[in-house]
């Protein structure tokens, strides 16, 4: 028997989580369920899960698991919420406990992750009257996993929609080579098995979609059809990594998943609380290149390398070294050299954000 997917996509932050069931009535599992978050106003929603619960509902489904393919950095998990509604056990990759130290000094983490259930590599489960796997998938993250539950394929972030290519390799344990290794493992389960994806982006030439064959797949996907080799692949995805920003719910995204959707303690006021980390711009004396302005040093953040480069008036030219990043002519409207005295002045408290957000950061992980 073929599993059948219903699947629901955020508009919004454009996740897609699925529903696997084999029927009225059946077993089934909802895969990388989202909590409704607006960062402006701080509020939580669960009109995307109420989708879901009213879906279960209506085909009266037993809602055996709820599946998370990574710890998301574009939306908060609804894991917990979908729980406590309908049932089910939580569970992700084993290496969730890798992700999690890797975090650890950008985050004050409890000491439990919250996953009921962690999955080794190749685990088989039941889901009803349905065999399934779960797929090691690092690359991404190290904790990334896709779930086979007969023909259907949820990929989580590793692949998108063929026109849209694969996932970032640059957070923390990403790795762009392991990423190729881990798609390739995918491209060789059969031509007719169907791929679901969490996200779609989808130009303007189409709507969303949110599944392929693995033979399209393999024909037409922009980063790794076939001919595309292991180095050419590695090249495109880290230069391609350079240019992309942050997403926009990383820190209360990650706050909340690595605990396992979980929602943290109250503060002392009675309020849930999110925090955001700020990373401290230090300005110091360094030798100068004639006319140039000093050189100017930042703590490594959560990123382990980006380049900037713009050219023109006030152009940025940025140097890797690991452990730190030197910034050398520097626009006059950020930071001045006061020549007298040597030094250098930060302008503005808002001045000092906007080099925080533009100036590339090292991560302080030697390991990665």
């Amino acid at each position: 028997m073929l599993p059948q997917v219903q699947s629901f996509h955020d508009v919004v932050t454009g996740t897609v989580s699925h529903v696997v069931y084999a029927g009225v009535g059946s077993s089934c599992a909802v895969i990388d369920s989202m909590l409704d978050y607006d960062a402006a106003s701080g509020r939580t929603s669960t009109a995307s899960l109420d989708r879901i619960v009213m879906f279960i509902r209506e085909y009266q489904l037993d809602v055996t698991w709820i599946l998370e393919t990574h710890a998301h950095a574009d939306h908060l998990s609804g894991a917990v919420e979908l729980k406590r509604r309908v049932g089910g056990t939580i569970a992700i990759s084993e290496r969730i406990t890798d992700v999690r130290s890797l975090f650890s000094a950008t985050f004050d983490l409890a000491d439990e992750h919250g996953f009921p259930h962690l999955f080794g590599p190749d685990e088989e489960f039941a889901l009803g009257t349905l065999r399934a796997r779960a797929i090691p998938t690092p690359g991404h993250t190290p904790a990334d996993m896709a779930y086979l539950i007969g023909d259907a394929l949820f990929v989580g972030d590793t692949l998108f929609m063929p026109d849209l290519g694969t996932a970032r390799c640059d957070f923390p344990g990403g790795d762009a080579r392991t990423l190729y290794v881990s798609i390739r493992r995918l491209l060789a389960l059969p031509a007719s098995t169907r791929v679901f994806v969490c996200h779609d982006y989808p130009p303007a030439r189409r709507g969303v979609r949110f599944s392929a064959t693995i033979a399209e797949q393999r024909q037409h996907n922009i980063h790794v059809r076939e001919g595309i080799g292991e180095s050419e692949f590695v090249a495109m995805r880290t230069t391609r990594d350079l240019t992309l920003k942050e997403p926009a719910l990383l820190y209360p995204a990650m706050r909340v998943n690595l605990h396992g959707g979980h929602l943290l303690a109250a503060d002392n006021n009675g309020r849930l609380m999110t925090r955001l980390p700020v990373e401290e711009a230090h300005f110091v004396e360094g030798a100068r290149d004639q006319g140039a302005a000093p050189v100017v040093w930042a703590r490594p953040s959560w990123r382990r390398h980006r380049v900037v480069h713009r050219p023109g008036s006030g152009e940025r030219r940025m140097h890797r070294w690991r452990g730190n990043t030197a910034v050398r002519g520097y626009r006059r409207d950020i930071c001045r050299a006061d020549r007298r005295r040597n030094r250098t002045h930060a302008l503005s408290a808002a001045a000092d954000r906007w080099c925080l957000l533009n100036a590339a950061l090292l991560i302080a992980n030697e390991n990665l």
